[in-house]
């Protein structure tokens, strides 16, 4: 999230555009929330979504978020 410094204090991810096809098709209803899990050390927490823009196959998040969560840069162990 380094050109959006001024969202590291929110609760709002970047999901790639496919989830929002995912989502569409199920008609899910507004606003969205989402549990975050990491399945390596089981902790989770709670967020929106600001954006549908990240890359297929990636989730951007708080630096705080993953902190709560025990995660890394480039983890690939965390599941919504």
């Amino acid at each position: 999230m380094q050109d959006k410094s001024h969202l590291e204090g929110s609760d709002k991810i970047f999901l790639p555009p496919s989830a929002l096809d995912t989502l569409a098709r199920l008609h899910i209803d507004y606003p969205m929330l989402f549990e975050v899990t990491c399945k390596a050390s089981g902790k989770h927490t709670h967020c929106g979504v600001l954006e549908f823009s990240a890359a297929e196959g990636t989730c951007y998040l708080p630096y705080w978020m993953m902190q709560n969560l025990l995660l890394e840069e480039g983890a690939e162990n965390i599941h919504s």
